[in-house]
């Protein structure tokens, strides 16, 4: 067992925790006027959210579970935890969910991570499944805060996960999206983020080199993840934008994405 790998593995777990914990906390501080607040999630209410919270932990939880013990079948929607709409059903579920994602987490090693982690729809090489939970934890808990007014940057480690799964993800959100009219490419890059997409012969491909792109986004980590995952407009001024403006608000057609 190599120490990175180990304290790699600590980190994450850390960090998730972080953000679970924080949305725990959030949620059991709200009043019942912020339950039907609207999100940065098109048509979710904060009730909206924290439900699909709910679902989501069990899912990871689940998905971490297999992978512990060598499972690679996919996770069955039957295993998904459905919960009701009231303010106490859904915060005494959600933390109820954490603890067992904290359970789950404890259960993996390195060597666990070597596997495939199961996901209800496909299989992700093991380190991938903790950047979709820091991601998605992390995520959802900035798009909480944000739906009451505390427009707080996404902290490092997110912004990292959110970038490394959308590194390895990007190509299949971009089935779903419109196929450009042009050979293109984008560079969004950050003080530690780095993500360059290139539309050439009818198809996207992830790269990295010094060509020229034709539109590049900066900014700080969470601002361009905030971006990447359509939370914050190519406006922002969080985002710096060079070449042609226009495709950095087509960049979400082309890749939807979560």
């Amino acid at each position: 067992m190599k120490s990175s790998e180990s304290q790699w593995l600590a980190a994450r777990r850390t960090a998730i925790a972080r953000e679970a914990d924080g949305m725990v906390n959030r949620a059991c501080a709200l009043l019942p006027s912020d339950w039907d607040k609207p999100t940065r999630c098109t048509s979710w209410t904060v009730r909206d959210l924290l439900r699909h919270v709910v679902e989501g932990i069990s899912l990871y939880t689940e998905g971490l579970t297999r992978m512990a013990h060598g499972a690679t079948d996919l996770v069955p929607a039957s295993s998904l935890v459905k919960v009701g709409s009231t303010p106490r059903e859904v915060c005494s579920r959600l933390a109820e969910g954490r603890q067992q994602l904290g359970t789950a987490l404890t259960t993996l090693t390195p060597e666990v991570l070597n596997g495939l982690f199961p996901h209800r729809f496909f299989l992700l090489p093991g380190h991938l499944a903790l950047d979709i939970v820091l991601m998605e934890e992390g995520m959802h808990h900035n798009d909480l805060a944000w739906a009451l007014g505390d427009q707080v940057s996404l902290p490092g480690p997110v912004a990292t996960a959110a970038f490394g799964y959308a590194s390895a993800r990007a190509l299949e959100w971009a089935v779903d999206g419109e196929p450009p009219s042009h050979d293109l490419r984008y560079r969004l890059i950050g003080k530690t983020v780095r993500l360059e997409l290139m539309w050439r012969d009818g198809r996207w491909t992830v790269v990295r080199d010094d060509a020229r792109p034709d539109c590049e986004l900066r900014g700080q980590d969470s601002a361009l993840a905030l971006f990447l995952y359509g939370r914050l407009s190519w406006t922002s001024s969080r985002l710096s934008v060079t070449g042609d403006k226009s495709l950095a608000g087509r960049f979400k057609a082309f890749l939807p994405g979560p």
